[in-house]
């Protein structure tokens, strides 16, 4: 709801002032659910964001970029074709269009874990690699921001730069009660799956008084519906 908002608010300001004809902005945001341990990921555009998980560094967010799009599509493109594809053209950004298709992402969070948010002016610039090591060290925050924002600075990145570190701690009490309040969550969302599909989609009522052959001459005859009284279904569920 709030990217949603945000592109409602940028495509006013874009419509209404001539200055601000054209005006977008790429988007990436992160939404921590105490109740279940989990966080949300949503993005619009090419920002993205990264988990640093026991030393594996992985892409959480997809682009929505024409290189990222051909690249899907068309699988079999020659490689000299995809070099040629501009990188930093969007094909979904806020402010573009009234409305705007938001990706969303669901994912569990584990202690020690760290998310990184960041524009294109960090990920077109510094390679994974980089991004991943810096991620990896044992390090305050603050400084993982610093040493990030210098590697941009350092790979001459001439777009602006927007950095942010989440990190989580090690596990507390309170991590085990959200893990179990979310494995109750999803046992009783099975269980009323599995009572749903068990559930018998139509309930006869006085079965017993049912004539069969009756049913099937009635139905038979253009119009006509189950005879009425005991010799037909007189409920449903």
């Amino acid at each position: 709801r709030a990217v949603h908002k945000a592109n409602r608010d940028v495509h006013e300001v874009a419509s209404a002032r001539a200055a601000s004809t054209g005006m977008g902005s790429t988007v990436v945001a992160a939404l921590f659910v105490p109740r279940t341990g989990q966080l949300q990921v949503a993005n619009v555009g090419d920002s993205r964001c990264y988990r640093s998980r026991a030393g594996v560094c992985e892409l959480l967010t997809r682009d929505h970029s024409l290189y990222r799009d051909v690249l899907e599509e068309h699988p079999e493109v020659d490689e000299q074709v995809l070099a040629k594809l501009p990188r930093n053209v969007v094909t979904r950004a806020l402010g573009m269009a009234p409305t705007t298709r938001v990706s969303i992402g669901t994912h569990d969070v584990a202690s020690g874990d760290r998310y990184l948010l960041c524009s294109d002016g960090l990920s077109t610039y510094v390679p994974p690699a980089t991004i991943a090591a810096i991620l990896a060290e044992p390090r305050p925050t603050g400084a993982t921001v610093q040493l990030l924002l210098n590697a941009a600075d350092d790979a001459g990145a001439p777009d602006n730069v927007t950095v942010i570190v989440i990190e989580c701690p090690e596990a507390d009490p309170e991590s085990g009660r959200r893990r179990e309040a979310r494995e109750a969550i999803e046992q009783r969302a099975a269980r009323e799956r599995a009572r749903d599909a068990a559930a018998p989609e139509i309930l006869l009522i006085g079965i017993e008084d049912l004539d069969v052959a009756e049913v099937i001459e009635s139905l038979s005859r253009p119009g006509s519906e189950p005879p009425p009284g005991g010799g037909g279904p007189r409920g449903a569920g």
